[in-house]
C-alpha cells in the first residue's frame, strides 16, 4: 500500500510538471509514454526490419533515408510493367549490387507501411538504424516545456507532415482532443488506410479526429482551439498571410499558435522551403492579428510561438 501511495504521488508530481518545465520525474514518465508508442511501431517485425535495411541502403548514398522514396507510380499494370520498372529505378539509385535491386524490393511499399515508423524517426524520437531506440538526448524535451500542453487541450494538428506528432501527444498528455488535417488524404478511405486513429499507448481518453479544412479558403472555422500547430513550411506559400489570418480564427482568444521555419532541410524530393527574416514575419503576423510572444530554436528548426494580437 505504502509503495502505491508513493507511486501515485510521483505519477501526480509528474503529469503536473509536463504542463511547464520537465523535471527528471516527467522527463522519466515521458519516455515510459514514448516506450510504448514506439512498441507498437515495432511491432509488425518483418515489416520493421525491411525498413531497417532500406535505411541502411539509404545511408550509404549519404541520403535523407525517411522521407526520399526512389519513385512514383500507378500500381497500374495496363500502364508499364511495374517490377521491371522498379528494378531500373532501384539499380539506377542504389546500383545492381544493392540487396534491394537484386530483390526487387518496393521501397514505396516499405516506407508506407512503416509510415508512423519514419515519421518518429524523422521527428527525432528515434535513432536512424534498426532496432530503432529512443534517442538518449530528446529535443523533444525542449518543445514540450515550450508547448505547455496541459491535460484536456483541444489541438489542431494541420497539414501532418509528422504522422507521429499527434499520436505522440496523446501518449504522454491524458485527454488531449486532437484533430489532424492533412490535405492530400480527404477521403475516409483514404484516411482508414494511412491514418491510425487511436494506439494502445494513449492516455486516458485522449484521442484523434480527422477534419477537412483549408486555411485557403474563405470559410469560417466551426470550431476553435486551444493550440493550433502548423505542421507545413510556411515558405512554400506564396501568400502566407491568408495563412496566417485563416489560423487566427481557430486559434481561441487566449489560444496559442505554433508554426516553424527550418535550417536544416532533408527533404530530398523537395527543394528547401524559402526563409522569413524576422521582420518580415512580424510584418505579416501584425495584419493577419497574430504576435509572436516566444521562440525556440532547436539545430534543425526554431519554432515560434504566437499569440491573438489582443489577448492578454
Amino acid at each position: 500500500m505504502r509503495w502505491q501511495i508513493i507511486y501515485s504521488c510521483l505519477l501526480l508530481i509528474a503529469s503536473c510538471s509536463l504542463n511547464g518545465q520537465l523535471d527528471s520525474a516527467a522527463k522519466a514518465e515521458v519516455i515510459k509514454s514514448l516506450s510504448l508508442f514506439r512498441s507498437e511501431l515495432l511491432k509488425d517485425t518483418n515489416n520493421v526490419i525491411a525498413y531497417g535495411v532500406v535505411v541502411h541502403e539509404n545511408s550509404k548514398l549519404n541520403w535523407d533515408s525517411l522521407n526520399y522514396r526512389h519513385t512514383f507510380y500507378v500500381n497500374d499494370d495496363l500502364l508499364y510493367n511495374f517490377p521491371e520498372y522498379n528494378r531500373r529505378s532501384l539499380a539506377n539509385l542504389y546500383g545492381n549490387k544493392s540487396i534491394l535491386t537484386q530483390m526487387n524490393i518496393d521501397v514505396q511499399k516499405i516506407y508506407f507501411d512503416n509510415r508512423y515508423l519514419a515519421s518518429a524517426n524523422y521527428y527525432g524520437l528515434l535513432e536512424n538504424s534498426y532496432p530503432f531506440n529512443i534517442k538518449m538526448k530528446l529535443d523533444l524535451f525542449d518543445e514540450l516545456e515550450f508547448y505547455k500542453i496541459q491535460a484536456g487541450d483541444t489541438i489542431l494538428d494541420y497539414y501532418s507532415g509528422f504522422y507521429c506528432f499527434a499520436p505522440m501527444l496523446c501518449s504522454i498528455y491524458p485527454n488531449l482532443f486532437v484533430h489532424q488535417f492533412v490535405a492530400f488524404l480527404e477521403s475516409e478511405e483514404s484516411k482508414d488506410k494511412y491514418f491510425i486513429r487511436t494506439f494502445k499507448s494513449f492516455k486516458d481518453d485522449s484521442r484523434i479526429e480527422f477534419i477537412s479544412i483549408n486555411l485557403k479558403k474563405h470559410e469560417n472555422p466551426a470550431l476553435q482551439y486551444n493550440k493550433v500547430f502548423f505542421n507545413y513550411p510556411i515558405g512554400y506559400y506564396d501568400s502566407p498571410i491568408k495563412i496566417f489570418k485563416k489560423a487566427s480564427q481557430l486559434v481561441r482568444s487566449n489560444g496559442i499558435f505554433f508554426f516553424a521555419q527550418y535550417s536544416v532541410w532533408k527533404h530530398n524530393m523537395y527543394p528547401p522551403p524559402y526563409k522569413y527574416s524576422i521582420n518580415k514575419l512580424n510584418r505579416i503576423l501584425s495584419k493577419s492579428g497574430l504576435k509572436i510572444i516566444d521562440t525556440l530554436t532547436l539545430e534543425s528548426k526554431t519554432i515560434y510561438k504566437c499569440a491573438k494580437i489582443n489577448s492578454n
